[in-house]
């Protein structure tokens, strides 16, 4: 009688430490891929910029760029999801991008990143 109850104790604790794994398991798994989110989940950079067409990419040019205003060289920034309404020369604007994995491949010395556009008004 008492071997039996030993054997179910042993079986019972057995049980609860494969349950324990199993939950570590699972919590380790949530774990890993609850940390897999991108870098640019944030804003990105936000900055007053105008918005320039640097020529046909059909021809070898940049397309649509946005370019920083208050720089002495500015950057070149190619948005990927420019809208019509802001595809104007000329217009100043504040934007905020994130980049993207996407490349502008031109007669540049490196490919240009495109950038999205998170938001996007006229100044």
């Amino acid at each position: 009688m008492l071997l039996v109850q030993r054997e179910r104790s042993v079986r019972c604790q057995a049980k609860k430490l494969n349950r324990m794994k199993h939950l570590l398991l699972l919590l380790a798994v949530g774990f890993f891929f609850g940390s897999c989110s991108k870098e640019q989940e944030g804003e990105g950079k936000c900055f007053d910029g105008v918005v320039v067409y640097g020529g046909d990419p059909a021809a070898d040019g940049l397309g649509w760029l946005i370019m920083e205003d208050d720089s002495v060289a500015p950057e070149r920034y190619v948005p990927q999801n420019l809208a019509n309404a802001y595809m104007k020369d000329g217009l100043k604007v504040s934007v905020c991008l994130q980049e993207t994995e996407e490349k502008l491949y031109c007669f540049c010395a490196q490919p240009l990143p495109k950038y999205r556009i998170t938001s996007i008004r006229t100044r």
